[in-house]
């Protein structure tokens, strides 16, 4: 694949005042170096969704890892969700999609492309899980697994000192998945998400003083984690953690007034008012055998990404602005590619007109410039957003649907029982179909020309209810039966097929088609696009048939 010279990236050259006030969007980046010649053990990807930790600006904020780590000018972001472009790695290959972390000091995930050159930060992404999703685990997703799986089981009782934030909301989902008994704290606002989220327990750190809370409720905790370091719940954690108990710690300003926190509550002795527990703070490592754990429950529908918002390359300044605001519920992500038309407010309605022309010039031209602008999981929801359309406005879910295809059955009916349509019914047409030279009866093969719309609303009016399952519009059922464009992508050919055996047919076709005893007998068969439509997944009577026929 040939590269790019440049591409488009968030970057800053300095953080003196903060970060925000110098990122920057940059159209004429050089691409990473080394991406056209990678070293051992890394990968080239191509970013569609990067992720926001507080890490990625406490960091370059600091004097010090930026006069010492770092070279200027750098790239934002370290998390991130893409596909392969090329790569060292032996179980990797261009257009795999991948997501994981690129960690400090290369950063580099607010860019189009982004080398990781450690082979633990890119991981394969499950089938069923989106970029964005798996944009949000860099950091927070393998922050709050790696502090819980070496320290709970299953029963286990977890208290989470910030329940909401990024790490907070992924430790909610990761502890229950884990089978254990989860508490957490929030704010007010945030108390029925961290309850949706699986939390047994929510406290509410506004209204209610939790140390006092936790002394007097009297339970014993197996594990603490404290995401927002509140010294208080440590000091006097020896009430609530039972002996043996650790209590992890996450989180810290770069700050001179926060180190000296940290120094009070990992030296101060125990007789001097200190923590009776021992005080652990967890550094996160990037582990792709950790990854690839928490990614399998977001497949599995155990843990899910709670994204307060989604940017546009454009607004990573503003994004970073929120994050320090510390009041984020979940995380923050930043759609990279948006290079199409930089500057312009691309809407949803925009992205869908586009991915319709891709496909109207596709078919009609051979070729469309649109095709390329979309991921996978865009083109995912595009297809989603057909399959609801087709079912609201042409299948089950449609008021208007079954009327549309009730004509078409009744004139296959009449066929088959030979006689002509005399009287009007739905959408039939008595001029010709009352006409045996227009409608003719007693012919072997009978041709009907319609459209892709009136095909839906014929298999509605027959009554096929493998189809009917309504489709919800907040995320995409996979294992749905009605995907459009496997049943009729712009077109459809419906053959029913009328077959005559000498006797009933075993339905058992796995050696070879077996002839009962009886007389003989009639079966209709569905074809669509020269597929089969199993009668007896919408018929029980139909039985359930290899062949997917059904006794006429």
């Amino acid at each position: 694949m040939a590269l790019p010279k440049t591409m488009r990236a968030a970057r800053f050259t300095s953080t003196a005042g903060g970060l925000v006030k110098h990122l920057k969007v940059d159209a004429a980046t050089p691409l990473p170096k080394n991406a056209d010649s990678l070293p051992q053990d890394s990968t080239l990807v191509k970013v569609a969704y990067a992720s926001l930790n507080p890490v990625d600006y406490k960091l370059p904020e600091l004097y010090l890892f930026r006069a010492f780590k770092m070279s200027m000018p750098a790239v934002a972001g370290g998390d991130y969700g893409g596909s392969v472009v090329s790569t060292e790695l032996p179980h990797l290959k261009p257009g795999d999609r991948v997501f994981g972390r690129s960690d400090p000091p290369a950063f580099g995930s607010f860019a189009e492309y982004l080398v990781v050159s450690n082979k633990e930060g890119v991981v394969p992404l499950p089938d069923g899980v989106s970029m964005r999703d798996a944009a949000t685990l860099g950091v927070a997703g393998i922050t709050a697994y790696q502090c819980l799986a070496p320290y709970v089981k299953p029963g286990s009782k977890v208290l989470i000192n910030g329940g909401s934030g990024g790490t907070g909301s992924f430790g909610v989902q990761i502890a229950k998945a884990m089978g254990c008994y989860v508490t957490s704290t929030c704010s007010g606002p945030n108390v029925q998400m961290v309850k949706d989220l699986g939390a047994d327990e929510v406290i509410d750190y506004r209204t209610v003083n939790v140390v006092e809370h936790l002394k007097r409720q009297g339970k014993q905790f197996d594990h603490i984690i404290d995401n927002v370091c509140t010294p208080d719940i440590y000091y006097n954690a020896h009430h609530y953690l039972k002996q043996g108990g650790i209590y992890a710690l996450i989180a810290g300003e770069p700050s001179l007034r926060a180190v000296v926190t940290l120094l009070k509550m990992f030296c101060t002795p125990a007789w001097l008012g200190g923590g009776k527990r021992p005080l652990k703070f967890v550094e996160r490592k990037s582990n792709a055998e950790d990854y690839a754990t928490v990614a399998g429950w977001m497949k599995e529908g155990k843990v899910k990404a709670v994204v307060e918002k989604e940017y546009p390359l454009d607004e990573a300044a503003d994004a970073f602005a929120r994050l320090k605001t510390g009041r984020t519920r979940g995380k923050l992500v930043v759609k990279t590619n948006n290079s199409c038309a930089p500057g312009f407010n691309w809407t949803a309605d925009d992205s869908y007109n586009a991915q319709s022309l891709c496909a109207y010039e596709t078919v009609a031209l051979g070729y469309s410039g649109f095709c390329g602008l979309f991921t996978y999981e865009d083109w995912e929801g595009y297809e989603y957003s057909v399959d609801i359309n087709f079912a609201g406005n042409n299948a089950f879910q449609s008021t208007t649907g079954r009327a549309v295809g009730v004509g078409y059955v009744e004139e296959v009916k009449a066929r088959l029982e030979h006689h002509l349509i005399k009287t009007p019914t739905a959408q039939v047409n008595t001029t010709l179909d009352s006409n045996e030279k227009t409608f003719p009866l007693h012919q072997a093969l009978n041709f009907d020309f319609s459209h892709d719309t009136n095909i839906m609303g014929i298999l509605t009016a027959f009554g096929l209810t493998q189809f009917a399952e309504a489709l919800p519009d907040d995320h995409i059922k996979r294992d749905r039966q009605l995907i459009v464009s496997h049943m009729e992508p712009f077109g459809a050919r419906l053959d029913i097929e009328i077959i005559e055996t000498p006797s009933p047919l075993s339905g058992d076709r796995s050696n070879r088609a077996t002839y009962m005893d009886g007389e003989s007998t009639k079966y209709v068969h569905f074809i669509l696009n020269q597929r089969k439509i199993p009668l007896g997944a919408s018929y029980s009577s139909c039985g359930d048939r290899d062949d997917g026929w059904c006794e006429l």
